[in-house]
């Protein structure tokens, strides 16, 4: 196998990096269709076969399969909430909120699987690729491309798009994940069933 050019890697964690002094209330800076298409396709590589929830629910992904992968796929809009919540996320990992960045991973992905819109297998791509988003972010996402011509996800140490966190930005990401954790269902009062497909980040 041989590694990607970083460039390219580089120049997509840049594009979706947000100045923290351009944060808006609602973190809904617009992400060009061509990076989050992009993003789609890295987290596709990063989606694992099977994940196997907290109650002990298998679900099974066939990538290998083209029509299985066309019904994998979402919306464009709500790939574009996905990668905006991993932005958030890396923001707040990036400042140390390391509560406030496990909280927005959980909102997101109970949100998206109590709305009743998704196969268990999207909601399974779309924790992906919140996932693989927030770490190309913060430089623990690298992409190699496999002897078949195919890419693969890895997690590891590169450098981060976010560089650094004053107290003012600080103060400003956690008001900005307040905001969107206050959006979605109350964290306190979730049940078992409904947190049986977030799990931890890395799944199987």
């Amino acid at each position: 196998m041989r590694m990607l050019k970083r460039v390219g890697m580089l120049g997509l964690a840049a594009a979706l990096a947000l100045s923290l002094a351009q944060v808006t209330a609602a973190n809904a800076q617009k992400i060009s269709e061509k990076s989050v298409r992009t993003l789609m396709q890295y987290a596709l590589s990063y989606t694992p076969d099977r994940f196997t929830g907290t109650d002990g629910t298998t679900v099974h992904i066939n990538r290998k399969d083209p029509e299985a992968v066309k019904k994998l796929m979402v919306p464009l809009p709500k790939a574009e909430e996905a990668v905006l919540a991993g932005r958030l996320a890396a923001h707040a990992r990036v400042c140390n909120l390391l509560n406030e960045e496990k909280n927005i991973f959980v909102s997101f992905v109970v949100r998206e699987k109590n709305s009743g819109k998704w196969t268990p297998q999207q909601v399974i791509y779309l924790r992906s690729l919140f996932y693989t988003t927030e770490m190309l972010m913060v430089g623990k996402v690298q992409v190699i491309q496999r002897d078949d011509g195919g890419k693969k996800v890895v997690i590891k140490e590169g450098k981060p798009a976010i560089k650094s966190c004053t107290e003012q930005q600080r103060v400003k990401i956690k008001t900005l994940v307040t905001e969107y954790i206050k959006a979605g269902p109350d964290l306190t009062k979730l049940k078992g069933d409904e947190l049986s497909t977030v799990g931890t980040k890395k799944a199987k």
